[in-house]
């Protein structure tokens, strides 16, 4: 699946915090670029993770390897790598550690740059703008100085040694960040986010907060070194603060130094970041410029769980072909549509005679709409005229994610007596409401109007209005007329339910109530016996391994027995030898 899904925006795992081969901090063994390549793949494609931040300290010389000899570019120019038609897109990010950051202590910057920039620009526009310092002397971070710098601090003679030793040693300066990052903006059209990382596992330290909970100034100044920055932490305390309190989205990753680590949530195994985004740049800033509802931090979003439990309530797609026949001589309208639904908020865009109305009326028509004389496109008028005979020509089927379809032919009316799957409000239904509503006010106030000019001023009591009137009349008895019309109010109500109980079409609603609460119950089961399924297996495999644990254990324990029993036939060997020696 590419970056766009037919969907829409529909929840992804990211994980923007993997190092590789290349970071002067890895334990990654075998330390080659096949096996590094293989295990990042089949270990994304396990996880599934749709999009990765490849993280080195000072460098892009990782993701420059990955870019240039592995990776491939899909249509739009997005980074990414394949296997089995999944596709797992890249993004080149460099983390950096600044000297005194705030009250003395250090903390991580990650910059993530669009993967449609070259790392060659990366490394010309933004790297070699930071300067560190060593020994009392300020220097750029190029190459040539890192090695003559790490020359001084190593005896190898090996390139990667000596960056090695040199990484670990240095810092940048935060003024350097700040001009690299604004020079870097101004060149290449903002296409970098910010990510700030505490140097523990526990997100942002302490230090950075005052003691009524609120960030320190100079912390909160750095914010806003750039609009589009992040902090990396899975905290609950720390995203409330961020993220309701500044503005400034969360994430969190793996932080992967090795094989076995590679998109396990770094801390608790647990803390996966989920974006509702398309998996490019422009998606992920669509996702940290509204964190609230296209973030999630944690084992997966809560959507999941309602699909599942739910799954009679979510439309999965709508469906719409000729019948049976139908040669396509009265128009090709449509001709095996297929639309896909996601379970969020959906948005129907389209120029005017796109066919808008004409979807969100069939979806009326599947879901038993009681407003469906009101239909823009399914109505005697245009599609359905029953001189044309267009309409019956084709076929909607609605499927929802409990697998039930609804088939209607599109000349078909709801049925009034099933239950309404889908409440839908057309257009012309509003615009009946407003012109009802408008019409009645004004008649109603021009009645009233006619009425109080017709009384004698005697009987006005000195008031403007019908209504001031009204209102001086009732003063006396509305305290005695308010409770009567409560239990009037009441006993009508009761009437009219009871009478439209009493109607053939109430109990068939019922039936079709019933009929649905009973489908959902059986797919609940359903759901029930896999998970149970899936249980029994788990705990079979469990069992297994209790077993050969035991068998591990018994086999330890005879060659404990045999050790013991050899050291001692050597002593006796020995003794032996001995015994030989002493009578030669």
């Amino acid at each position: 699946m590419g970056t766009n899904d037919p969907r829409g925006s529909i929840w992804r795992k990211w994980d923007l915090h993997v190092h590789t081969i290349k970071s002067y901090e890895h334990y990654f063994n075998p330390s080659s670029w096949d096996t590094y390549i293989k295990e990042l793949i089949n270990k994304a494609i396990e996880y599934d993770i749709s999009a990765i931040g490849i993280n080195d300290y000072f460098t892009i010389e990782g993701y420059q390897y990955i870019y240039e000899n592995v990776a491939k570019k899909d249509e739009n120019g997005n980074l990414f790598l394949e296997k089995s038609n999944k596709k797992i897109y890249l993004f080149p990010i460099v983390e950096l550690r600044t000297n005194n950051f705030i009250r003395g202590k250090a903390l991580n910057i990650h910059i993530l740059f669009d993967n449609k920039i070259t790392p060659q620009i990366i490394k010309n526009d933004f790297l070699e703008k930071l300067r560190f310092e060593y020994n009392g002397t300020n220097f750029e971070l190029k190459r040539e100085n890192l090695l003559r710098i790490g020359r001084e601090l190593t005896n190898s003679s090996d390139d990667d040694s000596i960056l090695k030793a040199v990484y670990m040693q240095i810092t940048v300066s935060k003024d350097s960040l700040k001009e690299a990052i604004d020079e870097f903006i101004k060149r290449n059209k903002e296409r970098l986010i910010v990510i700030l990382v505490g140097k523990s596992k526990d997100g942002i330290p302490p230090s950075f907060f005052e003691g009524n909970g609120k960030l320190n100034v100079e912390f909160n100044n750095f914010l806003n070194i750039h609009k589009d920055l992040c902090i990396f932490t899975n905290k609950k305390e720390d995203i409330e603060k961020f993220v309701k309190n500044y503005k400034k989205a969360c994430l969190w990753g793996s932080d992967a130094h090795r094989y076995e680590d590679l998109f396990v949530p770094s801390g608790d195994g647990r803390s996966f970041t989920w974006i509702k985004a398309d998996p490019t740049f422009l998606g992920l800033l669509q996702a940290i410029r509204n964190p609230e509802d296209r973030i999630f931090i944690g084992d997966r979003p809560p959507i999941f769980k309602r699909l599942e439990e739910e799954p009679s309530k979510f439309i999965n797609s709508l469906s719409i072909k000729f019948q049976d026949g139908y040669d396509g001589s009265k128009g090709k309208w449509f001709e095996d549509i297929n639309i896909e639904f996601n379970p969020g908020f959906i948005a129907i865009i389209g120029n005017k005679g796109n066919g808008k109305s004409a979807i969100v009326d069939i979806l009326g028509l599947c879901g038993n709409s009681k407003n469906y004389e009101y239909f823009a496109f399914l109505r005697k008028e245009r599609f359905c005229n029953p001189r044309s005979k267009v309409a019956n020509n084709f076929l909607a089927v609605l499927q929802w994610n409990s697998g039930k379809e609804v088939k209607k032919v599109l000349n078909e009316n709801p049925n009034i007596n099933e239950l309404e799957t889908v409440r839908y409000l057309p257009q012309n239904y509003f615009e009946h409401l407003t012109a009802e509503l408008d019409g009645h006010k004004n008649f109603e106030n021009r009645i009233k109007e006619i009425i109080f000019q017709y009384l004698p001023d005697d009987k006005k009591y000195g008031m403007d209005s019908l209504d001031d009137l009204i209102e001086f009349l009732s003063e006396n008895t509305e305290g005695q007329i308010s409770p009567l019309n409560g239990k009037i109010e009441k006993i009508n109500k009761e009437l009219v339910d009871l009478e439209i109980k009493r109607e053939p079409s109430y109990l068939m609603q019922i039936e079709n109530k019933k009929k649905n609460l009973e489908e959902e119950i059986s797919n609940l089961e359903k759901i029930k016996e896999e998970k149970e399924i899936s249980l029994k297996k788990i705990s079979n495999s469990l069992k297994e391994k209790d077993s050969k644990l035991t068998k591990i254990e018994e086999l330890n324990r005879k060659e404990k027995e045999y050790s013991d029993e050899a050291k001692k036939l050597k002593e006796k060997s020995n003794k032996l030898k001995r015994d030989v020696s002493e009578l030669t």
